[in-house]
C-alpha cells in the first residue's frame, strides 16, 4: 500500500469513530502524556492544536499553560515552512487559511524545545509515520532528532499491520501515546 493509500484509509477509519469515542479517548492520551518523564522535565513543548477528527488537544494545551507558563504552537509561515510562537492563553489563536487555530507571530518564537507533541494520520510499531503529507514537521525535526524527545498522539486504531516503509527524510517518533499505551521506540 503507498502511502497515500494508508493516508486515505486512516484518515476515514479516524473520521468514523464517534465524536464521544474521540473525546473520551483523546482525554485518555492526554492525561497519558502529562505522566511523561519527558513532559515532566522540558521546560518548553511544542506541541499543535488538534484539528478535525485528530485526538483533541486542549487539555493539553490548558494544563501546558498551567503548569509550564507557556506552549508552543506551530504557524505556517509558506508552503514550506513552518514556526512554532509561544501562547499563554488560547485566546491568542487565529484561524489560518485552512481553518486551523495557530499563534500570531510573536517575539518568543523560538525557543529550545524540550519536548515536541506531534500530530499523526498513521503509525507502525517502529515509530515510522505518516502524516498529511505535506512535510511541514520531518524538515523542522530534522534538526532536533535525536537531542530533544518526540512523541506522537493517535488513536490506536490508527496503527498500521505491517510496516511504513519510510523515506529518506521521514523523522520517526521516539514516543507513541494512545489511549491502549505509551510506546517507546528502540533505536
Amino acid at each position: 500500500m503507498t502511502k497515500e493509500e494508508i493516508r486515505k484509509r486512516t484518515l476515514a477509519l479516524r473520521d468514523g469513530l464517534s465524536e464521544d469515542y474521540r473525546l473520551k479517548a483523546s482525554l485518555s492520551i492526554q492525561e497519558k502524556l502529562l505522566t511523561l518523564p519527558e513532559y515532566e522535565k522540558a521546560q518548553n513543548v511544542f506541541l499543535y492544536h488538534s484539528f478535525k477528527s485528530e485526538a483533541d488537544t486542549l487539555y493539553l494545551i490548558d494544563e501546558t499553560i498551567k503548569r509550564k507558563g507557556i506552549v508552543f504552537l506551530p504557524r505556517v509561515q509558506s508552503r514550506i515552512k513552518m514556526s512554532f510562537y509561544g501562547i499563554r492563553d488560547r485566546r491568542e489563536l487565529v484561524k489560518n487559511g485552512y481553518g486551523i487555530l495557530e499563534p500570531l507571530p510573536a517575539e518568543n518564537e523560538e525557543k529550545t524545545p524540550g519536548l515536541f507533541i506531534i500530530p499523526l494520520v498513521a503509525y507502525d510499531e517502529e515509530g515510522h509515520r505518516i502524516g498529511y503529507g505535506g512535510g511541514y514537521y520531518d524538515r523542522y525535526l530534522v534538526s532536533f532528532k535525536g537531542r530533544v524527545p518526540i512523541a506522537a498522539m493517535a488513536f490506536a486504531e490508527q496503527c498500521m499491520n505491517g510496516r511504513i516503509e519510510p523515506e529518506d527524510n521521514d523523522i520517526k517518533a521516539d514516543i507513541i501515546v494512545t489511549q491502549k499505551e505509551i510506546l517507546r521506540i528502540c533505536e
